[in-house]
């Protein structure tokens, strides 16, 4: 996996996201987002108003249903993640696994099924 930047996007300039991108067939968070993360719950603690959206999404290989199952998984592995470092209100908490991403990708590049293989988290 190559590095990927980890700089602050703004989404709609009312708020910000982050994405972590996972290997293929993996929920495990790799280190190089650990750091990401941890300014995510810093920021989340100090800011207990903002909404907190997590999206996950799989590659277009396999199964619908196992591609299903690893967004849910890798959801739940960056929310367990965040909320081990900071309180997660879940009344302004939003989790959505949407399975395999086919949008805006050409699929002929294997970049594409590693842009698909993510998380999104949106704090707003």
């Amino acid at each position: 996996m190559s590095a990927v930047s980890i700089k602050l996007s703004f989404a709609q300039s009312d708020g910000f996201i982050r994405t972590v991108y996972f290997r293929t067939n993996s929920s495990t968070i790799d280190p190089v987002y650990r750091k990401m993360l941890d300014t995510v719950a810093n920021y989340y603690k100090f800011h207990p108003f903002l909404n907190l959206n997590i999206f996950g999404y799989a590659d277009t290989v396999g199964r619908e249903s196992y591609n299903d199952y690893l967004s849910e998984k890798r959801v739940e592995t960056v929310y367990n993640y965040l909320q081990s470092r900071a309180k997660i209100d879940t009344a302004r908490l939003r989790m959505e696994w949407l399975g395999k991403s086919e949008e805006g990708y050409d699929l002929h590049f294997p970049e594409a099924h590693i842009q698909q293989r993510c998380v999104d988290i949106w704090l707003y």
